[in-house]
């Protein structure tokens, strides 16, 4: 059995362990700077990758190419370096299926598994796979069409799981970001789960940091 042990790499906090207990199909997290989105989201699609129960390389995909086919999405291509840093960082060089390409970002680990990283400066250039898991990153600053035209209908081709985990500061109100974060509070919603948090949950961060920031930094900031 193929195993990823992340024990002591990552230790959940208190606001990301209502995250990873959800089993709801779209998962969006809408919080503060320094909160630990994107290490919340990269921990997860690692379990829901290789969980030993519930792992998607654990299920019969005989005929789909690649087996399990992951990406994760940032506004802009400097976004993503530091994801793809922490992925390789992550994932033990034992998992690495080859060496990770580094000219086009792309990942293949043991299992079947390719984890591709992509961004949302053009909409067009999103389309034509059908997607286990979509993880989007800094979702408040990625273009409507992006989501409606080119992200969302990837996660709809037969037999991919088609999950998405999606996190962002909050950008206002009106983009498709905060309303899927609305739908996600909806407790009679089925598909949706979202949650809101300051950057003072992380009990990593200084609260000291925190109250020097307040006095030069906006409100909304």
């Amino acid at each position: 059995m193929i195993t990823l042990d992340l024990k002591g790499l990552y230790s959940p906090h208190v606001g990301q362990k209502p995250f990873h207990r959800s089993e709801k199909r779209f998962r969006v997290l809408a919080c503060g700077r320094r909160f630990g989105k994107d290490r919340a989201c990269e921990f997860e699609t690692l379990q829901l990758l290789y969980h030993p129960e519930t792992g998607l390389v654990w299920e019969d995909r005989t005929g789909l190419v690649p087996k399990v086919l992951c990406w994760v999405v940032a506004p802009t291509y400097p976004l993503t370096e530091q994801v793809w840093t922490e992925l390789k960082a992550f994932v033990p060089r034992s998992m690495w299926a080859e060496e990770p390409h580094e000219d086009d970002l792309k990942m293949s680990l043991l299992g079947g598994v390719e984890i591709w990283m992509k961004t949302a400066d053009k909409p067009e250039r999103l389309v034509g796979v059908g997607l286990d898991i979509l993880y989007i990153l800094e979702a408040g600053l990625i273009k409507r069409e992006a989501w409606e035209v080119g992200l969302r209908p990837c996660l709809s081709s037969p037999r991919r799981a088609g999950l998405a985990l999606i996190n962002g500061t909050p950008k206002g109100m009106g983009n498709w970001f905060w309303e899927l974060f609305r739908r996600g509070q909806d407790p009679g919603e089925g598909e949706v789960e979202s949650w809101n948090y300051p950057t003072s949950v992380n009990p990593y961060i200084d609260p000291e940091e925190i109250g020097q920031a307040r006095l030069t930094l906006p409100e909304r900031v």
